[in-house]
Parts: structure tokens; sequence; C-alpha cells
């Protein structure tokens, strides 16, 4: 449905252009450039490693491209090939060293040191590019007040300092290195459940307002920007951004990704409520590789399905 697209090549870095129907969910209102569709390569599920896929959350890629899972019914993380073939994993429902309760979020800046939520387990863990354990922060004794509630994502800056969404008490705190509190960031009518955060290239912060149902933008100090999405998404989810600072928004509702520019335009939607290869029965997270390949978790489906830009 989506090998032939009329499309704009300029958002891949390609040169060429292919030709076609528009899937269903197209939209091109963006007056800079549109973005052509993506090709199914494969699903990831079933056994990887020890354990068969539970209920796959956040995801990440490493310095090399593979994808690393929160295989969170399983309180793990799993390493993986593009492909799906598995590589290490690390984990299993615990408390103490390499050991997880319900791993919620995954960060990366440079695809080498791993930041993980490991939510009920109240931490902040760094992980190296093996997914070996670095080290732990637990959020409990960190110097703030009110103290932080259960987080819901986690982005961190080229410069290493670490994002936390804090739903419980509506706001995003900024720590630097040592986990030290830098700022508090709300948005000017006040964040109504934050969900994930991602950071671009230009390290401008991305925040899902769950119940006001858009994406609120910050730029590097922490000043905020605008919204985006508002009116256009029902139950904003996972985010990630590209090479070229395009948004890719995944709406839980009605199980679409769409992708924003910077200024808001939505250049291109694609997903459905389903079991097909374009559609998802819980899309959650998604993340996307220097190639423009794109990595989806379906979180009630037990499956990542993995697509490739149209042309490539």
């Amino acid at each position: 449905m989506f090998a032939a697209l009329f499309i704009s090549l300029m958002a891949f870095q390609m040169a060429s252009l292919s030709c076609g129907h528009k899937p269903s969910h197209w939209s091109d209102r963006s007056a800079h450039r549109s973005v052509g569709g993506f090709i199914h390569v494969v699903e990831i599920s079933g056994r990887l490693g020890s354990k068969v896929m539970s209920h796959p959350g956040s995801l990440a890629l490493d310095a090399l491209g593979n994808l690393v899972i929160c295989d969170t019914g399983n309180h793990r993380l799993v390493k993986v090939k593009p492909d799906g073939t598995f590589l290490t994993e690390v984990g299993g429902f615990g408390f103490s060293r390499e050991e997880f309760n319900y791993p919620a979020a995954l960060a990366t800046s440079d695809g080498v040191n791993l930041y993980l939520l490991d939510s009920d387990n109240d931490r902040i863990v760094t992980l190296d590019y093996d997914l070996n354990w670095i080290a732990e922060e637990s959020l409990g004794f960190i110097q703030i007040d009110p103290p932080t509630g259960r987080g819901s994502g986690i982005a961190v800056s080229s410069f290493g300092d670490l994002f936390y969404a804090d739903p419980d008490n509506n706001r995003v705190v900024r720590f630097d290195t040592r986990f030290e509190v830098v700022s508090e960031l709300t948005e000017p009518g006040g964040f109504l459940d934050p969900g994930a955060l991602t950071i671009d290239r230009s390290d401008y912060l991305y925040v899902v307002d769950r119940d006001q149902q858009n994406i609120v933008l910050f730029d590097s100090y922490d000043n905020y920007i605008g919204k985006i999405g508002e009116g256009s998404l029902e139950d904003p989810a996972g985010i990630c951004t590209d090479n070229d600072d395009l948004l890719y928004v995944i709406d839980r509702k009605v199980n679409t990704i769409s992708l924003f520019t910077r200024d808001g335009k939505e250049v291109f939607s694609f997903g459905s409520t389903g079991i097909g290869q374009y559609q998802f029965r819980q899309a959650h997270s998604i993340c996307v590789s220097r190639e423009g390949w794109l990595f989806v978790s379906d979180y009630a489906g037990d499956r990542v399905i993995v697509y490739r830009p149209s042309g490539s």
C-alpha cells in the first residue's frame, strides 16, 4: 500500500521520486516540505533471549543502530538488531542491581550511555552500550520540594542534563549530570499530566501534555516556545524527532503516527487500530534511525514493527 507514493525526499535527504496511491491518513499541509510513506520491513515478536516478549514499551537506538526495547511485561531490557536478531538482555523482576520493576522509559543522547527510568523502583539507572550496569540514582534522595512523584518519561540533552516528567506534580524537572536540580519547567497555563519526552538536535525539549492533548515545546534554555498538535491529537503518547527535526507523535486512542514540523504543521500520518502491518492494537513508543527507519512498539500487540522510508 505504501510502496508507491508521491513523495518529496527532502525530509530523508534523497534525490528521486516515487509515485502511486496515497494512504488513507495522508496529510500534506506543510508549505515547506512533504514526506513520503513507510514500507513495512519486519515484525519483532515472540521469544527474544530467555523469554517471549511481553508488552514492549519504550525504545531507543544505540550508536550502531541496534534497538533496545523495554520488555515491560518481563521487567527487562532486550537489545536486538534492526531485523530482530537477539543480541543481549538484562533485568527481570526485582529491586536489586540488574533487576527492574516496571522499566518505563529509555533515553540516550549518543547511543553509548543509556538511561532507564526504573519506575516502580523509583530510580534512574545508567547502562553502557552492552547493557552493563554503570550506576543508579534514587529519586527519593534528590533534594526538591515537593518530592518527585512516579515518573512518566525521561530525556537527555547533548550536555548530559536529564529531564524527568513528574505528572504527580505537573512539572518537568531538569537535572545536571550530578542529579542536582537545575530547573523546573511548566507551560504558561500549567501542565496537565506530562508524559513522554524527547530532545532534538538543537536540544529543544518536547513534552507530551496528555490531558491537554498536545505537545509542548521548549528551547535549550528552558524557554516556552509553543504547542504542537492542538486540535488534532486525542491521546498523544510516544514521541521522537529525526535528523530533519520532524516530530513523530503516536496518538494512542486512534493508533496513528503523525509527523509535524517544529512550527506545528502536520505533514504526514498513517496507521489505524488492528493487527495488520500498518495497524496497532496499542501503539506506545517510537524511535527513528539516522537513515529514517522507524521502530514502533505495539504494547498490546506484543510486538515491535519496523519500517523503512519509501524510496530507500
